[in-house]
């Protein structure tokens, strides 16, 4: 999701991911403009731009806030295959772990620009 305002980063956000998802009919590339379709944006709870989720089906795995160029775009790849499967590749141990939690955990990574 890329919304329509205007912003920096945003037309490369954009461009980056339709040729990307070009690549594979199993990817699909929908735009949300936050002015127009605010209930849309609230309910993928989409407030900053440039973002983007990838998301099988209704359940969004990963959110993404800013374009991943340089050491993201190989983040962004694995996170498209880890989600296609639905098997993230983590150890056994850490699977368990991860089964035991008990409640929703949200993780956030900042990345600073090289």
């Amino acid at each position: 999701i890329v919304p329509g305002r205007e912003c920096e980063t945003c037309a490369p956000t954009e461009q980056l991911l339709r040729e990307v998802s070009e690549t594979s009919e199993l990817i699909n590339f929908k735009k949300l403009d936050i002015r127009n379709d605010s209930e849309e944006a609230a309910r993928c709870n989409v407030s900053r731009i440039p973002s983007f989720l990838v998301s099988k089906g209704d359940e969004t795995n990963v959110r993404y806030l800013g374009i991943p160029a340089g050491t993201e775009f190989p983040v962004l790849m694995e996170a498209l295959v880890n989600v296609s499967s639905g098997e993230p590749k983590i150890s056994e141990e850490t699977k368990g772990f991860l089964e035991d939690l008990e409640e929703n955990v949200s993780i956030k990574t900042f990345v600073t620009p090289n």
